[in-house]
């Protein structure tokens, strides 16, 4: 799975996939929260070179090998001085994982997309003007434990020196990655 870039056109179609996927047993509130999401998406994504959208929402796709659209990841990019934050602000994933029970391969398919999701917003910062700072947003409660839980792992992973150049802190309900 990787993070892709979309065009609104790509978007529209998208639009009327998911939507498809809803189906009359789900609950009204999942067509509601994906018909505001491509609502925002049309009237506020950022379409041009991303060096020039500072301080708007940025749709990226995550797909995988067969162009399969997993997950849409929301994100911004906001100045602090001279150096470019990139914030992951949410990630909205797809109706045939959000209608599905909690299983185990369903969690493994999220925790999938959430790392797709995490290596494209750092591939990001190699084409963005003095980016140097990657902030994850903890929404749910569950994503804030499971953002801890990441600090501490790659918190004993610096600590041993297998990463270099790279601080990792909580902020809130922030993940930060900085370049140090």
């Amino acid at each position: 799975m990787k993070l892709c870039k979309y065009k609104k056109a790509e978007f529209s179609a998208l639009k009327d996939k998911w939507m498809g996927l809803l189906n009359k047993k789900s609950h009204p509130v999942f067509e509601a929260e994906y018909s505001q999401l491509f609502d925002r998406i049309d009237s506020t994504g950022c379409w041009s070179d991303l060096n020039s959208c500072l301080n708007k929402s940025i749709f990226n796709c995550i797909i995988d090998t067969n162009g399969e659209e997993w997950a849409i990841v929301e994100f911004v990019l906001s100045k602090n001085g001279s150096s470019v934050w990139v914030k992951m602000l949410d990630m909205y994933l797809s109706p045939k994982i959000e209608l599905e029970a909690d299983t185990e391969a369903n969690t493994k398919k999220r925790l999938d997309i959430f790392r797709a999701a995490l290596i494209g917003i750092f591939g990001l910062t190699k084409v963005i003007k003095k980016a140097d700072t990657v902030k994850v947003y903890g929404r749910t409660d569950a994503l804030v434990m499971f953002l801890r839980g990441m600090h501490d792992s790659i918190s004993v992973i610096t600590t041993l020196g297998t990463i270099k150049g790279i601080e990792v802190s909580i902020e809130g309900r922030w993940l930060v990655f900085r370049t140090s």
